[in-house]
């Protein structure tokens, strides 16, 4: 799965400084053919999303068995 050129991988993101010290995951990867939904049911452009400033995080995780193009190891 990770040679499929859909997968979006995301960097750990600075832990932040505060008083509850609490610890920050590593984001799952992202696939580029599960696009952010609105309200109204429809998907959005990835393209334009991504370009927008969107954030990779509103896409779909990155997942073998749900695969849209059935990308495989």
């Amino acid at each position: 799965m990770r040679d499929c050129d859909s997968r979006m991988e995301q960097p750990t993101p600075r832990r932040p400084v505060n008083g509850l010290n609490v610890e920050i995951a590593t984001p799952l990867p992202r696939c580029i053919n599960k696009p952010p939904v609105n309200t109204l049911g429809v998907e959005a452009d990835a393209i334009r999303w991504l370009a927008s400033g969107g954030s990779e995080l509103a896409f779909g995780v990155c997942d073998v068995d749900d695969c849209p193009l059935r990308c495989r190891q």
